[in-house]
């Protein structure tokens, strides 16, 4: 490990996809990297295991959702929460978009779960999230972060609810942003701890 010098630099990186994703430890993996240009922020605090930046606001067609506070990033939670007064602010967003572009799936709250639409097929799901739902812009640190639908859906299926592609973010009762697995999809998320900061670029992680 890094105290014991075995590696040069005290940074690894995380690229999670639907299908799996890989794990970098003592520098940066480019390869799979779909930009060349790597976006930095750096962290509010400097005690690790904990990982906190700047989140300014968020933006979804013609909506935009000021937070301009800290948010945490953890890989151990699976869903992306937000404080319930900017998560609200994002659905009506969201579902103004729906209603306008007529194919968003017939989006319902599921519990413990959030917004998810049923559909019959697996075909559907790609139908929903690549010409229904929206792109969503997250500004952390000045930097703009694209979080696609094809990174934050997630499939629900059991007996009793059927086959569903729902939202992979709820809001959070604790009030703060904590920027979960969903978040990260489809970007190497790169914890530099030796500059005290979190980078982030567009990557294949399917590719391992």
């Amino acid at each position: 490990d890094y105290k014991s010098k075995v590696i040069q630099n005290n940074i690894f990186s995380l690229c999670f996809s639907h299908e799996g994703g890989y794990f970098s430890i003592g520098k940066i993996t480019t390869l799979h990297h779909l930009s060349k240009n790597i976006s930095y922020v750096d962290l509010l605090n400097k005690n690790f295991g904990n990982y906190f930046i700047k989140l300014n606001y968020i933006k979804l067609g013609n909506t935009t959702v000021e937070y301009n506070g800290k948010a945490f990033i953890d890989s151990g939670t699976t869903l992306t929460y937000f404080p319930i007064n900017q998560f609200q602010q994002i659905m009506k967003g969201f579902l103004k978009i729906c209603e306008e572009n007529k194919k968003c799936g017939n989006l319902r709250r599921i519990k413990d779960l959030g917004y998810c639409a049923k559909v019959k097929f697996e075909s559907e799901i790609y139908n929903i999230i690549s010409e229904g739902w929206s792109d969503i812009i997250v500004v952390l640190g000045g930097n703009e972060y694209i979080w696609k639908p094809e990174n934050y859906f997630f499939i629900y299926n059991t007996e009793s609810n059927g086959l569903n592609v729902c939202l992979g973010f709820e809001e959070n009762a604790r009030n703060n942003i904590l920027l979960g697995t969903t978040f990260m999809h489809g970007h190497d998320i790169i914890f530099d701890k030796d500059k005290y900061r979190i980078g982030f670029v567009p990557a294949d992680c399917n590719n391992r």
